[in-house]
């Protein structure tokens, strides 16, 4: 599951994860209050066998351009998105909480947590599914990617094929 939803792109992952969602053998569901860094956040999770994904999706208004902190694994200081489309000393304010930072922070969370005293490990991967097109993505992947980490995150910015139909994510079975 998680070799293929890394074969995924900006244009193919919500396709993915409804088809995914729609497996006999994928549990899907989407939880309340999985963990404290992503209230009130549309999340989903899939798991199939040693396998647990956890999908931020992530809609902000069209055309929104975004800078992304690259200081996301520090769970006592947020990171944060910055309105890219203002000069740089005109940003006070315009800015929200790094959806990447609170995906992180909750992945992180529940690989210790679901794997604690286990024989067998499950493998954990976050995905951040966005609207917002993120100025920095190469360097925000350069950093995914070097992160040393018992888990994997991925981001997919700039989806404009992002439904508000989300129950087809985790359709009822």
């Amino acid at each position: 599951m998680i070799s293929e939803l890394k074969l995924q792109t900006n244009e193919t992952i919500f396709h993915f994860l409804t088809q995914l969602g729609k497996q006999e053998d994928v549990y899907s569901s989407r939880p309340e209050d999985l963990c404290p860094t992503l209230q009130d956040c549309k999340v989903y999770v899939y798991a199939k066998e040693q396998e647990l994904v956890v999908v931020l999706v992530d809609v902000t208004m069209t055309g929104t351009q975004e800078e992304a902190d690259l200081e996301f694994s520090n769970p006592v200081m947020k990171a944060y998105f910055h309105n890219a489309t203002s000069p740089f000393l005109e940003r006070v304010g315009e800015y929200r909480d790094s959806p990447v930072w609170q995906l992180y922070q909750a992945a992180k969370s529940l690989h210790k947590l679901i794997n604690k005293d286990v024989e067998l490990p499950v493998q954990v991967h976050a995905v951040l599914v966005t609207n917002s097109y993120i100025v920095n993505i190469e360097e925000l992947q350069e950093a995914l990617s070097s992160m040393n980490e018992d888990f994997g995150l991925t981001v997919f910015h700039d989806c404009l094929t992002i439904t508000t139909n989300f129950s087809v994510l985790f359709p009822k079975k």
